[in-house]
């Protein structure tokens, strides 16, 4: 049966958009049709401004650049900073400053002379994204880019791809981790049957469901029915505080 039938929706510049759903639904598979890496045989796939088809090499400098879910796959050097000068060479990049700011950035300055092989998931993970960022892209595809990644590290990525999206990237990811995609999304939607349904804010898709939501949202939605972060449940938790406090201080009963 056919991966994608029905798919149809268009990403802005300086929007994070997440593609929900279970395993096998398809949105890995959607990602690299969009990458040019698969080719869907019907509909039309537009890519900053032109058709799919019509794209050679250069899609890949300024263009699109894919974070798979299997980063290991984006390393062909023995250092991480052999596999960034490389691609810079590649496409006729000036190779040290731009590397020593997206280290910097990304807090990975201590690992540019390891093996890539040798880092932990999420020291891995970093250092890929760090690597695809080299190449200036506008249209930013992640795959499961927080998979077994800590709260702080998830923390950060959502500062980074924010700040992408501020700068006029596109951003489209691929995610299970409802709380990510919460925090981070201007826009979410549910890749079911190959179809994307749902498509609305973070707020409205995970609170109207009590099934696929963040776990903050389970935890409050009794009380705070439209928080759906943790740091919306505080801010309105803090409101809601405060307004009970001013009516008892006037004699109303909160």
């Amino acid at each position: 049966p056919d991966v994608l039938k029905g798919v149809n929706f268009s990403v802005a510049f300086g929007e994070v958009f997440s593609l929900l759903g279970g395993n096998g639904s398809g949105k890995s598979t959607l990602l690299k049709v969009i990458a040019g890496l698969e080719r869907a045989y019907r509909g039309k796939i537009t890519v900053l401004g032109r058709s799919i088809k019509k794209w050679d090499a250069s899609l890949c400098c300024g263009g699109v650049a894919l974070l798979p879910q299997e980063v290991s796959a984006v390393f062909v050097k023995h250092t991480v900073k052999e596999d960034m000068e490389d691609l810079c060479r590649a496409q006729g990049l000036a190779a040290q400053p731009k590397i020593d700011e997206l280290c910097a950035q990304m807090g990975i300055e201590d690992l540019l002379d390891r093996e890539p092989m040798d880092l932990s998931g999420g020291e891995r993970q970093k250092c890929a994204l760090c690597k695809l960022l080299l190449t200036s892209p506008r249209l930013i595809l992640l795959d499961e880019p927080t998979k077994g990644m800590d709260a702080a590290y998830r923390s950060g990525l959502v500062k980074t791809v924010r700040g992408l999206a501020q700068k006029g990237a596109a951003v489209i990811i691929a995610t299970h981790d409802t709380g990510f995609a919460a925090a981070v999304s201007d826009r979410c939607g549910l890749f079911f049957n190959g179809e994307l349904l749902s498509v609305c804010s973070p707020r409205r898709f995970f609170s109207a469901t009590r099934f696929y939501t963040t776990a903050a949202s389970r935890i409050t939605r009794d009380y705070l029915p439209c928080a759906v972060t943790v740091q919306q449940a505080v801010t309105e938790s803090e409101t809601l505080i405060a307004s009970g406090t001013k009516k008892e201080s006037s004699g109303q009963t909160p």
